[in-house]
């Protein structure tokens, strides 16, 4: 399990990208970004070429439930689990850390 994430496009702010990405690969469209969460910075290899990444990570609100309509070229499955069971599944390196400060973050701002 991970975060859905995405290049930004020409013209577009971070947050404005983060809220497309989420819509495009679960189909929720009501969304609010609360806080800026940190960033990821990684390595991987694509066609024998070594690419570096820099992945910003929100704390965004689904400001509705809906149904999730999920990517099926880039989305395995979506699913809503609560803060505990999400600190559970997370595997990514760094991942658990910002998962974390998001929940502390919003236990503390009542968003």
């Amino acid at each position: 399990w991970t975060w859905p994430k995405g290049h930004i496009e020409q013209g577009e702010s971070d947050r404005d990208a983060a809220t497309r990405e989420i819509s495009e690969e679960t189909g929720l469209r009501t969304l609010e970004v609360l806080e800026e969460l940190g960033k990821q910075e990684y390595w991987f290899t694509l066609e024998e070429k070594k690419i570096f990444k820099t992945v910003m990570i929100f704390l965004v609100k689904a400001l509705v439930t809906e149904d999730n309509d999920i990517q099926p070229e880039e989305v395995q499955e979506a699913r809503w689990f609560s803060p505990l069971e999400a600190l559970e599944k997370i595997e990514y390196e760094g991942s658990k850390a910002l998962l974390e400060k998001g929940i502390n973050m919003y236990k503390e701002k009542k968003f």
